[in-house]
């Protein structure tokens, strides 16, 4: 290779040379900062449909109240979790029970849990 042709090119191109890495190094700080706003936005949507989710589920469990007495009162509650924990599945925990317990009796989180997007002191409900 003839370095003295390649220093010449990078010379008279040095403009397109210094946008293209400025460009680069732009995309890259961007792309690290989607993932932080993303898991935020996904929080919030996540809050957002759990408001409509409870909102409409409060209707639904007022028109069939008599069905639902015999679920408050039992002593136990069957939730099901799914996403970054180590065992996915349907567990049964006593009532009262909360989020963090759920996710201990799934085995914990793993490395890939987002953390921040949940409230892990939240009271479990039957069929969460």
């Amino acid at each position: 290779m003839d370095f003295e042709k390649i220093k010449e090119f990078v010379l008279e191109k040095k403009l397109y040379f210094i946008v293209a890495v400025i460009l680069l190094v732009g995309g890259l700080w961007l792309k690290k900062g989607d993932g932080a706003e993303d898991s935020y936005d996904n929080a919030q949507k996540m809050s957002q449909s759990s408001s409509a989710n409870t909102s409409a589920s409060d209707k639904v469990n007022s028109a069939s109240s008599a069905s639902n007495s015999a679920t408050t009162n039992s002593k136990t509650v069957t939730c099901d979790i799914s996403g970054a924990v180590k065992h996915q599945g349907v567990y049964t925990l006593k009532n009262g029970a909360r989020l963090q317990e759920l996710i201990e009796a799934a085995g914990g989180t793993t490395g890939k849990a987002q953390l921040k997007a949940i409230n892990r002191a939240i009271l479990l409900k039957d069929q969460d």
